[in-house]
């Protein structure tokens, strides 16, 4: 049974140091909590960009294309500044999905953390 994440994050209430010593009790390497808290952060950090860039293409487009199309300016340098803008937030939901394959074919959320980074370290942190 894998670790629930949030018991780990000690802002959300998580202790590490519980897991550490669980580590320590199996002979197991104690850094495995800490690579997991920085492929979580590391993730985190992510999907705040990914939110970040959809945020700003939408106001883009509300507050600059909009208009400019109700006037019926010319806007393909707006455009195209959208068109990268939803390539970076593809390129990231692609990067995403590939990190987040299951070793059993199975996928999560979008959301989640990387199960193909933690998957394999929060099995060997499972405190039975």
């Amino acid at each position: 049974m894998p670790v629930e994440i949030n018991w780990l994050r000690d802002y959300k209430g998580g202790d590490p140091e519980k897991f550490r010593e669980y580590q320590r009790q199996r002979f197991r390497p104690v850094e495995w909590v800490d690579d997991v808290l920085a492929v979580d952060e590391k993730w985190r950090n992510g999907v705040q960009a990914r939110q970040d860039l959809s945020k700003e293409i939408n106001k883009i487009q509300k507050d600059v294309i909009a208009p400019k199309k109700k006037a019926k300016e010319n806007c393909d340098a707006d455009l195209a500044n959208i068109a990268a803008l939803k390539k970076q937030v593809c390129d990231w939901r692609e990067l995403c999905v590939h990190n987040t394959q299951h070793p059993r074919g199975l996928h999560s959320r979008e959301t989640d953390p990387p199960l193909a980074f933690i998957a394999p370290l929060t099995l060997a942190l499972n405190p039975r």
